[in-house]
């Protein structure tokens, strides 16, 4: 549906069907939600050196298997606007011998072609009813996606 819309706002505007292509490549889709913080509860289930903390600043989602979109340069990307904004950045990289979700980031870069990166909030006891994050992120994200509408 994504490359639907895209295309029918390019159409909107002017754009034929190859200048709407040509576009998506100088494109970047930032996919952002919840990042999975190191439990205090369970932190053997989380890579020893990638520890990640409620109001210590954004995740960036890494994974061998693909299960999140991030490649060197949606991440070079994000790491440019963070310290541009001044926003502490996270390291997430899912232990794997364990079970790893996934989001949107694989399916729309792979059906679009546009370089994208996966990103979150940390939150403790994600998908349960007693979800929580730090006031803190949700202003380092605020702050961040502002940025790289102005890169």
């Amino acid at each position: 549906m994504l490359g639907s819309v895209l295309e029918r706002i390019g159409t909107a505007q002017g754009q034929g069907r190859a200048e709407y292509l040509a576009s998506l490549t100088q494109s970047m889709v930032i996919s952002v939600d919840g990042a999975h913080a190191t439990n205090p509860n369970y932190v053997d289930k989380h890579e020893p050196s990638h520890q990640i903390s409620v109001n210590g600043g954004i995740v960036i989602k890494r994974n061998a298997n693909q299960r999140y979109a991030t490649d060197a340069t949606s991440e070079a990307f994000i790491v440019g606007a963070a310290k541009q904004a001044d926003v502490p950045l996270q390291y997430y990289v899912h232990r794997n011998d364990l079970p790893c979700g996934s989001t949107i980031g694989p399916i729309t870069a792979a059906r679009l072609g546009v370089s994208t990166v996966d990103i979150g909030v940390p939150q403790l006891a994600m998908h349960s009813i007693r979800e929580m994050a730090g006031m803190a992120d949700l202003d380092h994200l605020t702050t961040l996606l502002s940025t790289t509408w102005q890169i």
